[in-house]
């Protein structure tokens, strides 16, 4: 009798751990089941993904071509005054050697 007192112990304690593993798996997979469900949602095809890159693309094309006028138009005002400041240093040479000259 006691033999089987074991073995029904021992059946029923197997249905308890298989039953809690079954809940495991069903939960998981459900778990499973949304987040592919959310995946499906947000995935994007190839085209809308070219299409996103091509619009990116554009807004850094737009960026850099505004970097790249605004330092030329800085690179063009310091030409400008580095010519200005080269015309009066020659002048000032000049007067120096003009000095110089009448000095000796």
């Amino acid at each position: 009798m006691t033999e089987i007192n074991t073995l029904d112990q021992n059946d029923h304690d197997l249905l308890i751990r298989i039953d809690t593993r079954l809940q495991d798996l069903i939960r998981d997979n459900n778990e499973y089941k949304r987040q592919l469900g959310r995946l499906e949602v947000e995935k994007c095809s190839k085209d809308e993904m070219n299409e996103k890159i091509a619009i990116r693309t554009k807004e850094y094309e737009d960026k850099l071509e505004k970097h790249i006028k605004d330092n030329e138009e800085r690179l063009s005002d310091h030409e400008k005054r580095m010519r200005k400041m080269e015309r009066w240093l020659f002048m000032a040479a000049g007067a120096l050697a003009i000095l110089q000259f009448i000095l000796r």
